[in-house]
């Protein structure tokens, strides 16, 4: 009887204990939800949140903004970690839930680990760094705050070895990807800790040589890509380190060509060595391709390669392209060689793709038809028309820029500058003319001109009739428009290319000043830009 008395002593106060600290657990996770409510309400004007205790190990946010926490979440989040490293590991993973709720219905509802979720993965621990490490270089001098940068940077250090595994859901079980899966979060919480450092620095008023050096190495680092939105900016810097759209950028990595030159590197006026890069990136495809890359260059410890948390990013480089159907577009720019010692090695990250470049690439807008009517203006060539109609989409595909890329020497040299000869020649044209006149250029194909209608009828039948046999009703728009007496008719092709309009005329020209009393005429091709 008494052993049984002190066995439920015992018993109860194992369960007292464990109820004190499962107690503890739960405040701990209550004061970090409050104090990111907080900072949240500040930074991205999130007005409502609540918390509710779970069975489980997980954090997770429900779509009407509730923060679930699972009993268990605490201690397995902060196993291990000190006292002070736990409160702070605790209020990153509450960040990255409030980033969620910002997020809202854009961030697709699948497991973290899913493809489509990974740059919202990225930009939630990008900003919950980036705010959590804002409060802390609050007051921080240059001249006197070494203790507390040193802090802040084992904090960064930190941050970027929890990641996101404050979240349910296991990484793949391919080591591969649960490397590169680290890589990604590491990097995330890098560029939150420069996104930080580039505020507080332009927010400063210290004044000198130091901050203002500082002032430029931050706001290189985090480029020009809307960089006064800060969600804007740090998704489109996350779809560059998650390479959204893979087998679109595997796809452009296949069509890159790479142009160097005999100073493609050197030093600077400053004695800082950079090396150049210059990239041709062919677009094969109908839509218009959108490419976003970041070239990192920085360092990291001798025989550390794999340890992710511990590389220091010294240069960024971004750029960008929007390349049009079947054009080809440049990624050039120049990064500084990182500086190494006998403690550390250097890595560049760039093109031409390899699996640790931060790049993005996707088709955008509408496809654009693929020239001939109905097969993609393809195996054009073998009549007249048709040789026609490849020099017309020839000349349709150059209107968007104005048609700069076909505008050949002036046509009156001196004397004007709007008229200019084409370098694209239409078969069966006497004259190609580029009418320069800013938005509203136009290339204007000459057919025929002279005083013959008859021969000016045939000239116009023989081209309109021969361009709708290559254009079925299921091909281009086709529209016409004829005066009463035919000597004033129009043939129109609306999408020539996706941005031109095409229109064949036959016009009757009188003139006050011909005292022949026979009429002219002309027939001509007209195209213009049409978005």
């Amino acid at each position: 009887m008494g052993d049984t008395i002190r066995w439920k002593t015992v018993f109860c106060i194992w369960i007292s204990v464990l109820s004190q600290a499962a107690h503890a657990a739960d405040n701990d996770v209550t004061r970090a939800f409050s104090e990111a409510k907080l900072i949240a309400m500040q930074l991205w004007h999130v007005t409502s949140a609540d918390l509710r205790f779970v069975a489980g190990q997980d954090l997770a946010v429900t779509r009407d903004g509730t923060i679930l926490a699972g009993r268990a979440f605490a201690d397995r989040i902060t196993t291990g970690l000190s006292p002070s490293d736990a409160k702070i590991s605790l209020r990153f993973a509450m960040l990255h839930e409030f980033v969620h709720i910002v997020q809202g219905k854009d961030i697709p509802d699948v497991s973290p680990t899913d493809t489509a979720r990974r740059p919202f993965e990225c930009q939630a621990d990008m900003l919950a760094a980036g705010a959590l490490l804002d409060s802390l270089l609050t007051g921080l001098s240059l001249d006197t705050g070494a203790q507390r940068a040193t802090a802040i940077l084992n904090v960064t250090h930190l941050l970027k070895q929890l990641g996101t595994h404050g979240e349910g859901g296991s990484p793949p079980p391919d080591s591969t990807l649960r490397k590169m899966g680290e890589r990604e979060r590491a990097l995330a919480v890098q560029f939150g800790f420069i996104r930080s450092m580039e505020k507080w620095s332009h927010g400063s008023k210290e004044t000198g040589q130091k901050i203002d050096k500082l002032r430029k190495a931050t706001q290189r680092l985090i480029g020009g890509w809307n960089n006064n939105d800060e969600i804007s900016w740090s998704m489109r810097v996350c779809k560059a380190i998650t390479r959204v759209d893979a087998p679109v950028v595997e796809a452009v990595g296949a069509r890159t060509r790479i142009y160097t030159d005999e100073e493609s590197s050197g030093p600077d006026a400053d004695g800082v060595f950079y090396s150049n890069f210059h990239y041709v990136i062919k677009n094969v495809s109908s839509r218009t391709l959108a490419i976003d890359l970041i070239v990192l260059a920085g360092t990291y410890p001798v025989n550390q390669e794999q340890n992710w948390e511990d590389y220091v990013i010294t240069d960024a480089v971004y750029r960008e392209t929007r390349i049009g159907p079947g054009e080809s577009g440049e990624l050039v720019g120049r990064y500084a060689i990182p500086l190494v010692d006998s403690e550390k090695n250097s890595f560049v990250w760039q093109l031409p793709f390899d699996q640790k470049t931060l790049i993005s690439a996707t088709y955008i807008g509408e496809e654009r038809p693929a020239p001939n009517c109905n097969a993609g203006w393809l195996n054009l060539g073998s009549s007249p028309i048709e040789q026609m109609a490849a020099a017309l989409v020839r000349i349709g595909s150059a209107a968007k820029g104005g048609f700069g890329s076909i505008k050949g020497e002036p046509q009156n040299p001196g004397l004007s500058e709007i008229f200019f000869n084409s370098t694209v020649l239409v078969p069966g044209s006497s004259k190609v003319t580029i009418v320069n006149s800013g938005p509203n250029s136009s290339a204007l194909i000459s057919l025929y001109e002279g005083n013959d209608f008859k021969e000016a009828t045939r000239v116009y039948e023989d081209v309109s009739d021969g361009l709708v046999k290559l254009c079925s009703t299921s091909g281009v728009k086709i529209s016409a428009n004829n005066s009463g007496d035919m000597t004033d008719r129009t043939i129109g092709i609306s999408n020539l290319t996706r941005y031109s309009m095409a229109t064949l005329s036959l016009k009757k020209r009188d003139s006050k000043f011909d005292t022949s009393g026979k009429s002219s005429y002309s027939v001509f091709w007209a195209i213009n830009y049409a978005p």
